[in-house]
């Protein structure tokens, strides 16, 4: 078991799976960037990041908006 965690855990970090797995959530069909999810994510907000929201806020599409 422990072996098996580990080698799941050395797969994961591979730059490939991350690639496939980014693309496969979807996030860059609404037009969002990775770090548009890693900001939005965060709570609370932090009043100096507050253009990046709202740069991240205006390039989602209006009916993924609501």
């Amino acid at each position: 078991m422990v072996f098996t965690s580990q080698v799941v855990r050395q797969w994961i970090k591979h730059p490939a799976f991350r690639k496939w797995y980014y693309n496969l959530s979807g996030y860059n069909k609404m037009g969002l960037y990775k770090n548009d999810i890693e900001c939005l994510g965060k709570l609370p907000f932090h009043p100096s990041d507050e253009d990046v929201y709202n740069e991240a806020l205006r390039r989602l599409p209006g009916d993924e908006y609501d």
